[in-house]
């Protein structure tokens, strides 16, 4: 697979005020129904999803057109009692007016690491057709590993990784000979790489200096920062498609054209991973971020 049908598209927008550098807020439904029409026909044929993400299902199940998309949602993360795993995917299958999904990922691992038997009942619903592929959405490369020794094998993987986060780059040839799909999310980092530096600076404490190599790299590439981003994605070969949240038609449709700038960042890959790296989980996992209020 290659070229714009390993893009995926990101609804967290869809349902709620995401991301860091997100001026828009929630998208009203008939951006959202442009930015499906586009997405539609330049073959972006993967949406993420989750229960989570406030209305997102919901604006999504009123696109006329949705089926001929492949829907990855996320069961909600879920507290002490024991729920009707069942009644929660008859529950977003109900939002999203499907009667099925492609992938259905636990969206906090730990859920089904402190419950293993979960992965079961969701394994019924899957040989029941309603789901095609059961996955797990990851934070540390050693959830993997953990569901691994449990016995649990994941069609489908959704793992952070960008430009700044590698920190699963050694393990993904080991996923990938698994068969696993592997699905990347954060490529922008919700959007701090596109903050000046003295809002990162609030944000974090000091400045990342991988954010302001990266800008040096795109610059003397003579590429945007975003495109450099997407391009970083598009040249690791493990990765089944990359997940990105958008803001606004018209930022969708830039992004659409980093296939563009490969050739030029493809020669110095390697290099610019070694140099923009951001081994800093604080910086690099965004559920540790304190913006200041």
């Amino acid at each position: 697979m290659s070229g714009l049908h390993r893009l995926g598209l990101g609804t967290a927008q869809f349902g709620l005020p995401y991301g860091i550098s997100n001026v828009h807020g929630q998208l009203a439904a008939p951006t959202v129904f442009s930015i499906l029409d586009r997405a539609r026909s330049e073959g972006v044929g993967l949406l993420d999803t989750a229960a989570a993400y406030g209305a997102s299902e919901s604006v999504l199940g009123q696109y006329p057109q949705l089926d001929q998309f492949r829907i990855v949602t996320k069961l909600r993360p879920l507290n002490t009692s024991a729920p009707d795993l069942q009644k929660e995917l008859q529950a977003s299958l109900g939002r999203l007016q499907q009667p099925s999904v492609y992938g259905y990922l636990f969206h906090r691992t730990e859920d089904v690491l402190e419950q293993p038997h979960r992965w079961q009942t969701l394994q019924t619903l899957k040989a029941n057709g309603l789901i095609a592929k059961l996955g797990l959405s990851v934070y540390a490369p050693e959830q993997i590993e953990a569901a691994w020794s449990l016995n649990i094998e994941p069609d489908l993987l959704q793992i952070p990784y960008s430009l700044f986060d590698q920190r699963f780059e050694a393990l993904l040839p080991v996923v990938a000979e698994k068969g696993v799909e592997i699905h990347a999310r954060s490529v922008f980092l919700q959007g701090a790489p596109f903050l000046s530096a003295t809002q990162r600076q609030d944000l974090f404490g000091y400045d990342p200096p991988g954010f302001g190599i990266a800008a040096g790299w795109a610059h003397r590439l003579g590429v945007s920062l975003p495109h450099l981003l997407l391009a970083s994605a598009a040249l690791n070969p493990y990765i089944h498609h990359f997940v990105i949240g958008v803001d606004s038609l018209a930022s969708f449709t830039l992004n659409l054209a980093y296939e563009g700038v490969l050739s030029k960042v493809a020669p110095v890959v390697e290099e610019l991973k070694l140099s923009a790296r951001i081994a800093d989980t604080a910086v690099v996992l965004p559920i540790h971020w304190k913006p200041k209020r």
